[in-house]
């Protein structure tokens, strides 16, 4: 299968910068879709499109994109136009308002391979969101914050430039980046919005298509079951209820500034808390688990461990069996974080 509507590049440095360049040019060429009277060239890849009535999670009346040479399946209204160019992956042009109507709205998929780079999530929001900000002098970034996309942690950036609107969402999964671009005007932005994001909560990765047509398996479909698939009761939005530091040096006290945001626990294994993103799993406290966390054994057997917390692991006993009642996350701090060092114990409840 081609790939050749991914960055490919052999230095590090190169990658970083197409990278990001291609997300810019993206933007630019559904103007161009938008603004077109003609429907670009068709490509040879096959695509799948049916009623959405075969997919319960999109609205009844919307049909489904399905590609499975990348790997991807989404929903769109009927009478949005769905195109394909050697410049994108697929795009979704809403009809003409009238002859004023000089930009269709327009939600579109490109890819980035990353393969190699050792490039996670947030270092891949830094660069993008800087390099939206040299491309465009008068961007105004409106929101910028992290969402879900095909279950996965994702970023999301709202922004305007040259009285037009957009809204970029990107995830990681297989060493591939997947970034949608939804363009409108700034006056019709908020009218597209709700059909926009069902689209995308619609969107599906449904196989790695870094693995050969042998070895690939379609997600559902006897794919290897995920930590999830063993724990199903830990998914999903963890609020705090609790967060104490306990200091190195004796005493404990609340957090000076309280932590409002969720926990977010994925299927796939990865969590999301902020801008920070890592993996989970579950496994058996033992005896030295209760030595290092300096409390008497008092009931739970299990406990979430949390890898790339704070830039090392956290874990935590869990409270609950068949339905957890709650999760406790363990860490250690040190300056500048705290003004002395301690360990966090934050208690997470169902949000």
């Amino acid at each position: 299968m081609s790939i050749s509507r991914y960055v490919k590049t052999t230095g590090k440095r190169d990658c970083v910068k197409r990278i990001i360049f291609l997300c810019t040019v993206f933007i630019l060429l559904l103007f161009a879709i938008g603004c077109s009277s003609q429907t670009p060239e068709k490509t040879s890849l096959p695509a799948k499109i049916t009623p959405a009535s075969e997919k319960e999670a999109t609205p009844s009346n919307f049909l489904v994109y399905e590609n499975d040479d990348y790997g991807i399946k989404i929903g769109y209204p009927p009478e949005w136009e769905q195109r394909e160019t050697e410049e994108v992956i697929t795009a979704f042009v809403s009809q003409k308002t009238g002859e004023s109507d000089t930009l269709q709205e327009n939600l579109g998929l490109t890819m980035n391979d990353l393969a190699g780079e050792g490039l996670a999530l947030p270092g891949y929001n830094e660069i993008a969101i800087a390099q939206l900000k040299q491309v465009f002098p008068d961007i105004k970034i409106i929101e910028s914050g992290s969402t879900v996309l095909s279950g996965m942690p994702a970023h999301k950036v709202v922004f305007t430039s040259s009285n037009l609107k957009f809204m970029q969402v990107w995830t990681i999964k297989n060493e591939l980046a997947y970034v949608w671009t939804f363009a409108s005007t700034e006056n019709a932005f908020s009218d597209y919005l709700g059909t926009v994001q069902k689209m995308l909560d619609s969107f599906e990765i449904t196989r790695n298509i870094r693995e050969t047509e042998d070895e690939a398996v379609p997600i559902g479909e006897g794919a290897a079951p995920s930590v999830a698939d063993a724990d199903p009761a830990f998914v999903g939005s963890w609020r705090i209820f609790s967060e104490r530091i306990f200091y190195d040096i004796g005493g404990a006290g609340a957090a000076a500034v309280p932590v409002t945001r969720n926990l977010e626990l994925f299927k796939d294994g990865t969590w999301s808390f902020g801008d920070s993103q890592g993996t989970w799993t579950v496994t058996e406290i033992t005896s030295d688990d209760w030595v290092r966390w300096d409390v008497n054994a008092y009931g739970p057997t299990r406990k979430i461990v949390l890898d790339n917390w704070n830039n090392a692991v956290a874990d935590g006993p869990v409270e609950g069996s068949a339905y957890i009642d709650f999760i406790w996350v363990i860490y250690h701090v040190e300056p500048p974080l705290v003004q002395n060092p301690g360990t966090i114990w934050l208690k997470f409840g169902h949000s």
